[in-house]
């Protein structure tokens, strides 16, 4: 699970994972595709319906046509890893910065369409799941 708060005006977003996948940032290159990064400051435990728990936030500021990415643990699912694999991240970083245009308009649409209809297995390795077959959840703010 992710909390955060989006500051549209100044770019700021203070956000708190509580043991989910990191978001990944695409921040607007002139002329080139975004570079994704993972926002991996603190990853605090899982809620696990605990109501005692404390959480570090992180905050990070953003430029006008940044985008944040969340995405649900499907491609976990899809390659057979943990939810909370360390990689997880960065593959999802691969993902996105291997889509053929940086999609100005519907970023959801295109990583799942991308998802079900050209994602490969990494070399060496295959799909443990189909992504045809898993429910996919992507969200992005635009600043």
């Amino acid at each position: 699970m992710l909390y955060g708060i989006a500051d549209f005006r100044t770019g700021e977003f203070i956000y708190c994972n509580a043991g989910y996948v990191a978001p990944v940032v695409l921040r607007p290159r002139a002329g080139e595709k975004p570079s994704p990064s993972s926002l991996t400051g603190a990853r605090n435990s899982a809620l696990d319906g605990r109501t005692d728990l404390r959480f570090t936030e992180n905050r990070v500021c953003l430029e006008r046509g940044s985008r944040v990415v969340l995405m649900s643990d499907w491609l976990a699912e899809v390659q057979g890893l943990e939810s909370d694999a360390p990689d997880l991240a960065s593959r999802y970083e691969t993902l996105l910065a291997s889509l053929d245009e940086p999609p100005e308009g519907n970023l959801p649409r295109a990583v799942i369409d991308y998802a079900r209809e050209r994602l490969q297995p990494p070399p060496g390795e295959s799909f443990a799941k189909s992504p045809a077959e898993t429910e996919i959840t992507v969200v992005c703010l635009t600043f």
